[in-house]
């Protein structure tokens, strides 16, 4: 069991933790903002590397229904896992370019208002993309910054305006698609390195 936990931290895989922000346009243009935790495994070699992908905006969960809390009630709450692979340049400093498929679910974007139904989804396929700067700072660590997209499929609104209910709004609407964008600051590491 040693010689195969030794044999796997010595063949290129860094694990790596973020932070930084996510945002999501709402149904009727305001954009919300929350907070994001990110966590990757991922092996790296000479110009491309693969691994998973956990990305997690913690934002308010905002209301379950647009009037069912006054404002404030907006909020941006939503998670992905992700199997990814990109391609890099080699160097002290690099720039990546990673695309990935997985799960997620947009909890809930929602306006500060209490005139309209939340955009809110289940699980359903996701999928994500991103451009990343990489920095060396030390021997096996690196900081680095990165931008990227998720795309969470699966999403749904009720109808109505709870909020003006004589006012004509959409209808329902279901099997919606709908991105979410996320800037990160990451630390990472080779888990080889001692």
């Amino acid at each position: 069991m040693t010689l195969l936990l030794g044999v796997f931290l010595a063949s290129g895989f860094a694990l790596e933790f973020g932070g930084g922000a996510a945002m999501a346009e709402e149904r009727y243009g305001s954009m919300q903002a929350a907070p994001a935790l990110s966590i990757q495994l991922f092996r790296d070699d000479s110009f491309w590397t693969a691994g998973v992908h956990a990305l997690l905006p913690v934002g308010s969960p905002g209301g379950a229904r647009g009037a069912a809390l006054a404002p404030p009630n907006g909020g941006l709450n939503a998670w992905g896992v992700f199997a990814e692979g990109g391609l890099h340049t080699s160097g002290a400093t690099s720039l990546e370019l990673r695309v990935g498929a997985g799960i997620g679910r947009m909890v809930l974007v929602q306006c500060d208002c209490s005139e309209n139904e939340p955009l809110a989804g289940d699980i359903g396929p996701a999928l994500t993309a991103s451009v990343r700067a990489l920095g060396r700072v030390s021997h096996g660590i690196r900081l680095g910054l990165e931008l990227g997209t998720v795309l969470f499929t699966n999403l749904s609104h009720a109808s109505g305006s709870p909020g003006l209910p004589g006012y004509s709004s959409p209808p329902a609407e279901s099997g919606l698609v709908h991105p979410a964008f996320h800037l990160l600051a990451a630390l990472s590491w080779d888990l080889g390195t001692r």
